[in-house]
């Protein structure tokens, strides 16, 4: 019985696990697939372990500047499946200059030695005619991946325009495999979207809030000319920290002011942004603020507003980090806030490790990692067997704990919801639309009217139980 039970497990998890469109993955289908051809596994990795260009890192997911930005030396830009297969002789300094004013979070070196990545600097230069960050990379954390993979992360609050990696001893000759700038990645995509109208273009496709977080430049959500207060708002499935904001617009051919509010939630606005509409709009909100809403808006009455993808690049806000900000930061973590992949942006005890750990006696010799300013290396800690064994002894008690009637539950909820939704759907049959919207409570309509958390969680649990077997096909009773 206990192994029918295993089976019942397994078909509840094969059913929680969608089958994404083709080009996404993920929990929620909201990752794109940025691997070479476009070929990427379920986890997302890439089958040929290489990115598409301009994209890098833990399943393709951020952006690399470097590649739209002009170099001192070509092979700068240099990407390999396997790291390190071709290298080239770098001479100081090394500039990037960017081609227009961007966003960074720091870079990956990779060098062909561990010392040729010793004693680099990083200085960021001012360009003419442009309003950007001059000075040091400000907090400066470097991070070994390997021994041949430098991280540098800088806290740079505003554009940076052209960055110059310079070294201390000009005369050794250094050999680098690649240099990529990280600029951030996208948290808007395929995130709940609410519009105070649609409409349907000339395919028959109906331009909703969907169209603006969909990755592609060319489907755009737009509401309809006659509408009194345009309005797209935007719902992260979880709080997040955002670093930029932009927004690509069609402009009408009339001048239009665009407004830009960011929430907490519902009750509390945390900022506003103003401007004139342009093709692209690039926003830098104030750092450290949770965000869970973003609220979109054009400031004249009986406009159309036309939205070709709405992008949001940040990390998962603290502690959480991961694909779906489901994961948790080490506790060694300075403000528990961290990396993509799990790494501590900044460390309480200023250690240089990826988790800020020192290593247990007993690692593995690739964990043990030293940098150049200090003893710490990696972290590597090794779980005791006696704790392993406890941890598998509570597992298999849980286990034979849950019983079918917990499964019962589980099938009877997605009953209900059936249910509930069926009975909505029905209550809501098409009917011409009134434009009651008025500018004073529209805001306060879309926001009522957004789905809640409680309502996301449904929607997603009808999506992955949909084919899930109905409670005739369970046992009446479970026996061990």
């Amino acid at each position: 019985m206990f192994v029918s039970f295993l089976l019942v497990v397994i078909v509840v998890c094969h059913h929680a696990l969608p089958e994404c469109p083709v080009g996404w993955f993920g929990s929620l289908c909201n990752k794109i697939c940025r691997c070479e051809n476009l070929e990427c596994e379920t986890d997302g990795e890439c089958k040929t372990k290489r990115c598409l260009p301009g994209f890098f890192g833990k399943q393709c997911q951020y952006v690399d500047s470097i590649m739209s930005a002009e170099v001192s030396q070509e092979e700068l830009k240099s990407r390999n499946a396997t790291k390190c297969q071709t290298s080239f002789i770098a001479l100081s300094p090394l500039v990037i200059k960017f081609n227009s004013e961007t966003r960074i979070s720091g870079i990956q070196i990779e060098g062909f030695a561990e010392e040729d990545l010793l004693g680099l600097a990083l200085t960021f230069v001012q360009t003419p005619n442009k309003s950007c960050y001059k000075g040091p990379c400000q907090r400066r954390r470097d991070i070994y991946l390997d021994p041949n993979t430098l991280v540098i992360n800088c806290d740079i609050g505003n554009y940076v325009c052209q960055l110059n990696i310079t070294f201390e001893e000009t005369k050794i000759e250094r050999r680098l495999c690649a240099v990529y700038v990280r600029g951030g990645r996208n948290l808007a995509l395929k995130q709940v979207t609410t519009m105070s109208t649609s409409t349907v273009n000339e395919t028959g496709m109906v331009s909703d809030g969907s169209l603006a977080v969909d990755g592609r430049l060319d489907e755009c959500a737009a509401t309809r000319d006659d509408d009194p207060y345009p309005t797209l708002i935007l719902h992260f499935y979880s709080s997040v920290v955002l670093s930029e904001i932009v927004i690509y617009f069609r402009p009408s051919k009339e001048s239009q002011i665009f407004l830009l509010q960011l929430h907490a939630d519902e009750n509390d606005t945390i900022m506003e942004y103003r401007g004139e509409v342009h093709p692209r709009v690039s926003l830098v909100p104030t750092p450290d603020r949770f965000i869970r809403i973003l609220e979109l808006s054009l400031q004249h009455a009986n406009a159309q507003m036309t939205v070709c993808e709405l992008e949001a690049y940040g990390e998962c806000a603290p502690p959480m980090f991961g694909p779906d900000c489901t994961d948790i930061c080490s506790l060694e973590c300075k403000n528990y806030t961290c990396s993509y992949e799990g790494y501590c942006r900044y460390c309480k005890n200023q250690t240089k490790a990826l988790h800020c750990v020192d290593c247990l006696k007993g690692c593995g010799a690739r964990d043990k990692i030293k940098t150049e300013t200090t003893d710490y290396v990696i972290s590597g800690l090794r779980v005791s067997p006696v704790l392993s064994y406890i941890m598998i002894i509570i597992f298999i008690c849980v286990l034979i704990m849950a019983t079918t009637d917990g499964v019962r539950g589980f099938l009877a909820r997605k009953n209900t919801l059936v249910q509930k939704y069926t009975k909505e759907v029905e209550k809501k049959k098409p009917a011409k639309r009134r434009n009651t919207w008025t500018k004073k409570d529209s805001i306060r309509r879309l926001t009522f009217q957004a789905p809640s958390t409680e309502q996301i969680g449904d929607f997603l649990l009808l999506q992955s139980i949909n084919s899930f077997p109905s409670t005739e096909s369970l046992p009446s009773e479970t026996s061990i």
